[in-house]
């Protein structure tokens, strides 16, 4: 049992990088490559539900490994990276609703093909 919730621990702190790798590349180019001008940077159609739908499954493993483990360091470290997965979504959703990152479409619809 405690295998499992490592395993599934490991698997959601992959997670957890991988959100937050893609958060701190989009948030340099907002700043870096497109000076902070809301509407160009942009990902692909759909990025935001893969986003969304891998860091739900990444929350519920992180909650089930919590749940099976014994040593309450090892809830904590549990909880922490489903609270880090659930940080990166919030900054996900701000970014979205900001203009900082947008879909290729809403792209599109503002500037044109």
């Amino acid at each position: 049992m405690q295998f499992a919730a490592i395993a599934l621990t490991v698997v959601a702190g992959l997670g957890a990088a991988a959100l937050w790798s893609q958060l701190i590349y989009r948030l340099t180019l907002f700043y870096r490559d497109h000076g902070g001008q809301a509407g160009m940077n942009h990902v692909g159609d759909g990025a935001f539900s893969l986003a969304y739908g891998v860091s739900a499954v990444c929350v519920v493993a992180a909650i089930a490994a919590a749940v099976m483990f014994n040593r309450r360091l090892s809830r904590l470290l549990a909880c922490g990276v489903a609270a880090t997965v659930v940080g990166g979504c919030v900054l996900f959703y701000v970014m979205h609703q900001t203009g900082a990152l947008i879909e290729y479409e809403e792209f599109v619809k503002i500037y044109g093909p």
